[in-house]
């Protein structure tokens, strides 16, 4: 039996062909040119993250950090990013430059034949308030972060997505780090945004777990609070998540 292919990956110029060229006959891939330094990126990326890991590997992505693959984006003529390529039956077929919204990337790829049915209805709109805090967060635009306190202590108590705003500003002590340093739960909870900053969500929900398990008190409850925002910003991992709420629930109850 063949495992199968992740739906995200690094690739490069020695890998290319076969990981895009060769599996582009099987499924569509995209091409993520991108680089630490680009912000667009970092909102971008996770949005192709998300749509590759739900789409049953019809869709996959492949991912190139333009300042390790200085060649290969060369090659591609990248003079701007994020610059995503799509390749299917082994040829380059279609490609966007700049940002776009999930709506703008599910109607790209409509365009190519491919149609996702995807969790998008769980985020919010990226017109909104709460769509553009949440697209920050996700994207780790950490350098944004007075910004998205700003949008969300202005939605309104009447505002649908006010309890959803409450819930992000309640955690705003972990992603701006100022939470007491000394102890247990601490080290925890500084390794957690570590690995969040790092792209790695659901480790950084599980050492939130661990901070936690320390000391639920800790910081008024800011590791559960961090932990609750985490899970609304990154409800794709839906199993995961669900299996998170019981353990919190048996650690808090």
């Amino acid at each position: 039996m063949h495992a199968q292919p992740t739906a995200v990956f690094d690739t490069s110029e020695q890998t290319f062909a076969q990981d895009v060229v060769a599996a582009s006959q099987d499924a569509t891939i995209l091409v993520d040119f991108h680089a630490d330094w680009c912000g667009p990126c970092k909102v971008l990326g996770p949005i192709l993250e998300k749509l590759a890991d739900e789409s049953g590997g019809i869709l996959r992505l492949a991912k190139v950090d333009t300042e390790k693959e200085r060649r290969l984006a060369a090659a591609f003529r990248v003079q701007s990013i994020p610059f995503v390529v799509a390749f299917q039956d082994g040829q380059p077929v279609d490609a966007f430059v700049g940002q776009k919204d999930e709506k703008g990337v599910l109607d790209f790829l409509k365009e190519l034949g491919v149609e996702l049915q995807t969790t998008a209805a769980n985020d919010a709109p990226l017109d909104t308030a709460l769509g553009k805090c949440e697209a920050l967060l996700r994207g780790r635009r950490f350098d944004e972060v007075d910004r998205v306190v700003d949008l969300l202590e202005s939605i309104e108590e009447d505002d649908a997505d006010f309890v959803a705003a409450e819930r992000l500003l309640a955690a705003m002590p972990y992603f701006r780090a100022t939470f007491p340093s000394e102890g247990e739960a601490a080290a925890a909870m500084r390794q957690s945004l570590e690995l969040y900053r790092a792209g790695d969500e659901v480790a950084a929900m599980e050492a939130l777990l661990e901070s936690v398990s320390a000391d639920r008190g800790f910081a008024d409850e800011l590791a559960r609070k961090a932990l609750v925002a985490l899970m609304q910003l990154h409800a794709e991992h839906g199993p995961r998540i669900d299996a998170m709420r019981r353990r919190l629930a048996v650690l808090l109850y």
